[in-house]
């Protein structure tokens, strides 16, 4: 698994965020879709932008609202995730 952090969150970072995001999406074709996925016991998470396997979060929609431990259990439905700031 490839871990990436980029720190600080200013425009240089961004831009690479950005540019990692495009990287992981291309290959996959770059159409860029909502989806649900399922997690476990039945449970869906709501993904507003996924492409192939990748999605793409912010910090706040993940940790900003009431999900449970078994919601964030997405590793069978996604190969990658960003989560942006």
């Amino acid at each position: 698994m490839q871990v990436n952090y980029l720190w600080p969150i200013e425009s240089e970072t961004i831009n690479e965020f950005e540019k990692k995001w495009h990287n992981a999406t291309g290959t996959f074709g770059g159409k860029i879709i909502p989806d649900t996925i399922s997690v476990m016991f039945g449970r869906t998470l709501e993904v507003p932008e996924s492409c192939g396997g990748v999605a793409r979060f912010t910090f706040d929609y993940l940790c900003g609202r009431p999900l449970v431990l078994l919601d964030l259990d997405w590793s069978s439905a996604l190969s990658g995730i960003r989560i942006l700031d």
